[in-house]
This record gives C-alpha cells, sequence and structure tokens, in this order.
C-alpha cells in the first residue's frame, strides 16, 4: 500500500530527527578526539560545541554553500 503525502513527511522528519542525533553524537566524538590530539601533540584541531559551528565552518572551507 502506497503511503500518503502526510505519513511520507512524517517518516523523512523522524529520518531527519534521527540523522540530527546521530550528527551530534559525531560531533561530540569529533570534538573530543581534536582536544585529545592537541593534548598529544600540541596541535590546533578545531572543535565544535554546536552543529552550527560546525556548518559555520564547512562554510569557511567552501564544503558547502
Amino acid at each position: 500500500m502506497a503511503r500518503s503525502y502526510i505519513e511520507a513527511g512524517e517518516a523523512d522528519q523522524e529520518q531527519n530527527r534521527h540523522l540530527k542525533i546521530a550528527l551530534e553524537e559525531s560531533l561530540k566524538l569529533q570534538t573530543h578526539y581534536a582536544e585529545l590530539l592537541n593534548m598529544y601533540d600540541g596541535g590546533l584541531r578545531i572543535g565544535f560545541k554546536t552543529i552550527d559551528e560546525w556548518v559555520d565552518r564547512l562554510k569557511v572551507t567552501g564544503k558547502i554553500k
């Protein structure tokens, strides 16, 4: 049976919610590893507190527009 537009939209919203949670968790890990590596070798790796900070950085680097 085909899904209605409402059901499809709700499924998309649920998937987006899951992807946001996964991205937030991934960002926490990336930031943690950046901090650890900086402590280890004195590097200047950047950590991000929010998804928006990370997206802003990707815009600066030209990865997204």
